[in-house]
């Protein structure tokens, strides 16, 4: 509150809004009154600022438009980040400070959802003759955000395995 001193009785006093961090003020932003008996004050309003911000959600490095938050809120408010995982996949990254800054740019906030997609292709000859190795080869791909173990099993009948003809298992 602000007292205006040496004040008589039939002064008129004009007031004009402050500013205050964080704050817009609200119209009217300044006031008049007349000294007489009694209460006599201006009252003005303010209203708090609040910064846009958005929270986008990534599967597999592709952006999820319908799961796409907008917002916004004041200066340091925390954003809670929802959990939107889906069927099969697992949240491997998502912001350390979601913590809402005086920007009208900078809220934005991203949460990385992956899922391993592995792929199994096998090549062989399509003949060989009796008694001969057969050279197959299985290969593993994974196009996905995340790591996972894949065993391949795959017998070919009237075969036998020989040792140490095939590499470790591996991650992909």
């Amino acid at each position: 509150a602000k007292v205006v001193e040496n004040q008589t009785f039939g002064d008129k006093v004009v007031e004009n809004a402050i500013e205050i961090d964080g704050y817009n003020k609200v119209a009217p932003t300044s006031g008049e009154v007349e000294i007489t008996t009694g209460t006599n004050e201006i009252t003005f309003y303010y209203e708090i600022i609040k910064y846009p911000f958005t929270v986008k959600y990534y599967y597999n490095n592709v952006e999820d438009r319908n799961a796409i938050v907008e917002g916004s809120a004041p200066e340091g408010t925390i954003i809670t980040i929802a959990d939107k995982s889906k069927d099969g996949f697992k949240k491997y990254a998502e912001p350390a400070d979601t913590e809402i800054k005086a920007s009208q740019t900078a809220n934005v906030f991203k949460v990385y959802y992956g899922k391993p997609e592995a792929e199994i292709k096998k090549s062989a000859p399509e003949q060989v003759n009796y008694g001969e190795n057969i050279h197959y080869t299985i290969t593993v791909t994974n196009s996905g955000f995340l790591g996972t173990t894949v065993t391949v099993t795959h017998p070919l009948a009237g075969t036998s395995y020989k040792d140490g003809s095939s590499t470790e298992p591996v991650s992909v």
